[in-house]
């Protein structure tokens, strides 16, 4: 009777897809590797360990962690709290936990891939990542006899995007299913270029953090020069910058490392992955256009609509689905009701 149960069991767990949730940048726990403490997210009783231990160096032209830190297990979904579980009622979310904990409720299998978002732009960690994750998905198939459905939340799109264009046609078709995106930010974003110019952000912990040096995926986050070069960034009596020359308000050793570092992974932009894909994105949240206005269009309060919506321009729609859900910021949108329920239908 034990094994009948057991069956039917396994049975009914192959009935439902698995889900592959891939966070975006500072969405996944950071432990040092040696006492296990946990570095990221930091609070205000860690800030002296987080500010040694956090931070990364380049040398021989790659991003290398100053201290020995690594990432939580793949497929264990604690591995990917943005935030504090004490923290969640301060800061009005709780990250991807909602639709993480309604889709186990559902009997999903729903499997968390973290990755240091510090260090992403070193190449080789890059490398040696996604040949883990191709076979933690190839794994999930042969146990669940079926595809795998990818969930990205921001920087997490642009990361499972350039996986898939790595791998074949044959293998796409095969362990795949669908991709869903959420504000991803394809186009790179005005307001991140503007922590970058000035290098430091809103928020006390982070306030030492020099975000070029530190964290790498930012540099994946400006303008992306290689896809609107007529756009106009900044205009003044000294700069009239477009998106082609952007990288000329950034010190020259930053530029050298676009170049080295991220002139294929932004240019690439333009490829599709040609896999179904889900482009969920916010609207209606004013989202700053240009470097020197106050002038506010339409986007997710971080993301403009055009980035959002650049898949629009790539060339086979056929694969493309966009789904829109106003009044949402970037991050909230993730304890959206509305979302919730988008989800349930492409899942």
């Amino acid at each position: 009777m034990y094994f009948l149960w057991k069956r039917l069991l396994l049975f009914a767990m192959m009935m439902k897809k698995p889900i592959f949730i891939i966070p975006g940048l500072g969405g996944s726990v950071l432990y040092h590797k040696e006492t296990k403490e946990e570095i990221w997210p930091p609070t205000i009783f860690n800030i002296k360990d987080f500010k040694e231990n956090f931070r990364t160096s380049y040398k021989e032209n790659q991003f290398i962690s100053n201290h020995p830190l690594e990432i939580g297990k793949f497929g264990d979904c604690s591995s990917i709290y943005g935030t504090k579980k004490w923290m969640s009622w301060i800061i009005g979310h709780n990250y991807l936990h909602t639709i993480i904990s309604y889709f186990k409720k559902e009997n999903h299998s729903v499997s968390c891939i973290p990755y240091d978002f510090r260090v992403i732009g070193n190449k080789d960690y890059r490398s040696i990542l996604y040949k883990k994750l191709k076979k933690e998905i190839e794994t999930y198939k042969e146990r669940y006899s079926e595809k795998i459905i990818l969930l990205t939340h921001s920087l997490g799109g642009l990361f499972i995007h350039f996986f898939l264009l790595e791998q074949t046609e044959e293998w796409k078709t095969t362990y795949i299913d669908k991709l869903i995106t959420i504000n991803c930010p394809y186009e790179g974003s005005i307001r991140v270029f503007e922590i970058l110019l000035d290098n430091k952000i809103n928020k006390p912990i982070l306030h030492t953090i020099d975000y070029i040096e530190d964290i790498s995926p930012f540099l994946w986050l400006i303008p992306n020069p290689y896809t609107s070069p007529n756009q106009l960034i900044l205009k003044n009596k000294t700069h009239t910058i477009y998106h082609h020359n952007i990288t000329s308000l950034l010190p020259k050793y930053v530029e050298n490392r676009i170049n080295y570092h991220f002139h294929s992974f932004l240019k690439n932009i333009k490829d599709q992955n040609n896999i179904p894909t889900y482009i969920i994105h916010s609207s209606n949240i004013p989202t700053k256009l240009y470097l020197d206005s106050f002038i506010e269009g339409d986007g997710d309060g971080l993301i403009p609509m055009k980035s959002l919506r650049f898949p629009q321009y790539w060339k086979n729609q056929s694969y493309i689905h966009f789904i829109n859900i106003p009044n949402e910021e970037h991050t909230q949108i993730l304890q959206s009701s509305i979302l919730l329920d988008n989800l349930k239908k492409l899942i």
